[in-house]
């Protein structure tokens, strides 16, 4: 496995630390009272995208004991589930579909990347 090559070069304590700071900057961004600015309509999107990504990708190198088959749709479930939990939580933020659909997008998206880097050590 390709993320297995970057573990050890990088090692798991290096995916640990990132995950965890994605962790809490994800949760701030998501969580805090007020929207991010707007830079042009549906930029808000790019930011859940590439959160999002992140946090997979991280999660993903610091969770290697895990299965991919319990990490990816649990990983997938906390991105849909933190957009709901914003706007019961956060009385002045609204949960979005779109905005779910975004965070789900970006977990796909680090799925992709980290299959790819896979099929890249195989070969």
């Amino acid at each position: 496995m390709a993320i297995k090559v970057l573990l050890k070069k990088y090692s798991q304590i290096t995916y640990i630390v990132l995950f965890v700071g994605c962790v809490m900057i994800v949760s701030w961004g998501i969580f805090r009272s007020t929207p991010p600015l707007v830079a042009f309509h549906q930029s808000d999107k790019i930011l859940h995208v590439i959160a999002f990504a992140l946090l997979a990708f991280t999660g993903r190198g610091a969770m290697q004991m895990l299965s991919p088959f319990l990490f990816w749709p649990i990983i997938a479930a906390i991105s849909m589930l933190m957009e709901y939990l914003q706007g019961v939580l956060q009385v002045t933020r609204i949960s979005s579909m779109e905005d779910a659909f975004a965070n789900l997008l970006g977990v796909g998206l680090a799925f992709l990347a980290v299959k790819v880097m896979n099929k890249q050590h195989r070969s």
